[in-house]
């Protein structure tokens, strides 16, 4: 009897708890709902915590945390946002930022800072990351209005809903400086061009706070920590507050540093590094007339946009005229950088940067920085950034000079 009684207290606790379930979730109405919540922020400050994985690695090949204040700025309209990214042990130090009308990146190692008014290269969009509820708006927008082949669904946990929305276009489809683009600039390279993005959205705060963006050669995971909404007044932001006045500004395409030739004409500093398979590769080894030794990092824009430049120089000239190779200087992994090297196709050295070679050459980890060596192994020119065509041009202007 008492075995039938639990049974049937088993069996009657089952259907209460499906007759009190609750009501499936109108998915399109409640994400216009968050999209609205969206659109009441005017101001956010908060930390983010980001991992990097290229080409869905296991481990995650960079990781960092940034300290963002943002505010809403209806008069740019290319992203409608102003921002920075503060250093976590100075709440006064910008790393970099964002004012509507130039993107500025900070260099204290030389009190330096970099201005990109963007006329050097216009484009429709801003190439440079967005503030995070930027970036969610603009992903649950584009969802809810879009013709492209979309598929997504709302997955239901205990105080989260997970937005999941799967691309499937001839192009992969990029969140860039809160914009939504279709991006063929990596076909070359790309098999699957499939793009997957991963929103975690706060059942009581009805705002998002995780963002993870998943495409064949690389996945991020951004999650936004502790933010605080509406606490500031957006016309108080002036970019300038941020940065120290014994800092000298210059334009995108020279060096942060106060002397971007410090090496120019003296003997380059000497190295010994090892290729992933473990061959040893130094500076004296090459014996050819010119020397390109590009620094890059994988995850660079323009240091991508540089590899097809760089594979054709390397045709165009024979090795004993000149010869290239690429310091990988932001720290991926060995899986990373295979990967990387056989994606791309590279047709010349690809090797890790030590910490000591970074600081020898003063490249302060941007990139991309390339050094032109001569036979006598003193550096004869420099060049910071990548531009297509007038970088290309100004480094063949200055090979066909040297040979």
């Amino acid at each position: 009897m008492e075995l039938v009684k639990r049974l049937f207290l088993s069996l009657l606790t089952v259907v209460t708890f499906i007759g009190c379930a609750e009501r499936p979730i109108d998915t399109d109405a409640y994400l216009k709902q968050v999209v609205e919540n969206l659109e009441q922020i005017k101001t956010a400050s908060y930390k983010l915590e980001s991992y990097g994985y290229f080409w869905r690695s296991k481990e995650p090949d960079s990781h960092t945390i940034d300290y963002f204040k943002s505010y809403i700025h209806p008069e740019d309209t290319m992203m409608g946002w102003s921002y920075v990214v503060l250093d976590q042990e100075n709440d006064m130090q910008m790393s970099f930022g964002y004012d509507g009308e130039a993107h500025y990146d900070v260099f204290p190692e030389h009190k330096g800072v970099l201005r990109d008014d963007f006329s050097t290269k216009k484009l429709p969009f801003r190439p440079f990351i967005a503030p995070f509820y930027k970036d969610a708006h603009t992903l649950l927008d584009y969802t809810l209005t879009t013709e492209d082949n979309v598929t997504y669904t709302l997955v239901d946990s205990v105080d989260y809903y997970k937005f999941h929305i799967i691309i499937k276009e001839d192009e992969q489809v990029e969140i860039i400086g809160g914009q939504i683009v279709h991006n063929d600039a990596a076909n070359p390279y790309i098999t699957d061009p499939t793009s997957e993005y991963e929103l975690w959205i706060d059942k009581q705060k009805g705002l998002p706070y995780r963002l993870k963006r998943i495409q064949e050669h690389n996945t991020t995971d951004s999650q936004c920590i502790d933010p605080v909404i509406n606490a500031e007044n957006p016309e108080d932001f002036d970019i300038s507050d941020y940065i120290p006045h014994d800092y000298v500004i210059k334009p995108v395409g020279t060096s942060p540093k106060s002397d971007k030739d410090a090496l120019l004409n003296l003997p380059a500093p000497i190295w010994t590094l090892q290729t992933i398979d473990g061959q040893e590769v130094s500076l004296r080894g090459f014996q050819s007339k010119l020397l390109l030794l590009e620094f890059s990092g994988v995850a660079c824009g323009p240091c991508q946009a540089a590899v097809p430049f760089l594979k054709q120089l390397r045709e165009d000239y024979s090795e004993s005229d000149l010869q290239i190779i690429s310091l990988e200087s932001w720290g991926a992994n060995d899986e990373t950088m295979r990967t990387y090297q056989e994606k791309k196709q590279l047709n010349y050295p690809y090797v890790r940067a030590s910490e000591q070679v970074i600081e020898d050459y003063k490249t302060g980890r941007a990139a991309p920085w390339f050094f032109l060596i001569d036979k006598s192994r003193f550096v004869r020119k420099v060049f910071y950034g990548y531009g297509v065509d007038y970088t290309d041009q100004e480094i063949k202007k200055a090979i066909e000079e040297l040979l």
